[in-house]
């Protein structure tokens, strides 16, 4: 199964929404042609890339899961890093391995990694709207973001109730509302969160803020 998380950099109204289809569409066909990640990310790149007469680009990460040997492998383009909360582990970013925004300029490398993935695993995927929602005033870790660090005191407390995927996505949406006191903010906020079942099978769920 495959997941993905991707945002217009810094852009919004129309014309975005309009490049983030096609840049969607455009990564949906070259998943069709490549297996390998960092090939299907040099592929969708140049496509984008050619396609682009705004100069705008887009950053992003993909994942592919292999429910047989539960592995995960994934690539990122100028995104935040999925994060990975494990039951008895406090959850962090996975190791960085990202090439450059997608639509920059041709012909970039791109590379994948893998990690090993256990029974009730939760990965996080998210847009930066999340982390850089702003609280209004100094937030418990010394700033005035929701942050990494916010998303991470969700993620623990989804592990502390053993959320399923669709459980996980609330908690870290009420989380942030919370934290904002549900104030209007200026930027998409969407998260991604798929739990590892006991089967092996990823179970992802959605939602924006």
């Amino acid at each position: 199964s495959s997941s993905a998380a991707s945002d217009v950099y810094k852009r919004q109204g129309v014309p975005a929404s309009l490049f983030m289809a096609l840049s969607k569409s455009l990564w949906k066909s070259a998943a069709l042609v490549h297996d390998d990640l960092g090939e299907l990310h040099e592929q969708a790149n140049r496509d984008i890339t050619r396609d682009n007469p705004e100069h705008m680009f887009v950053t992003g990460v993909g994942c592919l899961f292999d429910p047989v040997t539960r592995r995960l492998r994934y690539c990122g383009a100028g995104h935040d890093m999925p994060i990975l909360a494990r039951r008895g582990e406090a959850p962090c970013s996975l190791p960085e391995i990202s090439g450059p925004p997608l639509g920059l300029t041709a012909n970039q490398p791109y590379a994948a990694a893998e990690v090993q993935l256990q029974p009730g695993d939760l990965v996080c995927l998210f847009t930066d709207g999340l982390t850089e929602a702003e609280l209004g005033l100094k937030g418990p870790h010394g700033d005035g973001y929701f942050g990494l660090n916010g998303v991470v005191d969700a993620l623990q407390l989804a592990l502390s109730v053993n959320a399923d995927a669709p459980q996980a996505v609330a908690i870290v949406l009420d989380h942030l509302n919370h934290q904002t006191h549900g104030s209007a903010q200026t930027d998409d906020r969407t998260v991604v969160i798929a739990r590892v079942c006991e089967t092996g099978a990823l179970v992802d769920s959605a939602g924006p803020a």
